[in-house]
């Protein structure tokens, strides 16, 4: 005897996700969707993990605003460029040209 009822299944994670793809994906698993807002999924009800079945009504909601995004799931912004390295090395006196005919100096590139 299983204590999971049958034809159910867990309610998938639809958190940090585009409304796009929780369409397809309650499409593809035949969940009734009832989205509430755009960006990126925040929320949902029935909570993930939760045992469902098909033909179920969830609710999520969406926000554009990063600022309600948990963190972890705003995009990354971009790294900032470095600027090249310049590789020095010291040259002898008798490899300088000009004027340093004494000691040594650096060049660089």
């Amino acid at each position: 005897m299983s204590l999971i009822p049958e034809g159910s299944f867990t309610m998938p994670d639809f958190t940090g996700k585009s409304i796009r793809q929780v369409i397809k994906e309650c499409a593809r698993i035949g969940l009734v969707l009832q989205p509430s807002g755009s960006g990126v999924a925040v929320e949902q009800i029935p909570p993930a993990g939760a045992l469902i079945k098909p033909a179920t009504r969830c609710t999520v909601w969406f926000t554009a605003d990063l600022q309600k995004v948990p963190v972890y799931l705003r995009p990354r912004a971009p790294r900032p460029r470095r600027a090249p390295r310049i590789s020095c090395r010291r040259i002898r006196a008798s490899e300088a040209a000009g004027s340093y005919a004494e000691g040594s100096r650096k060049t660089c590139s």
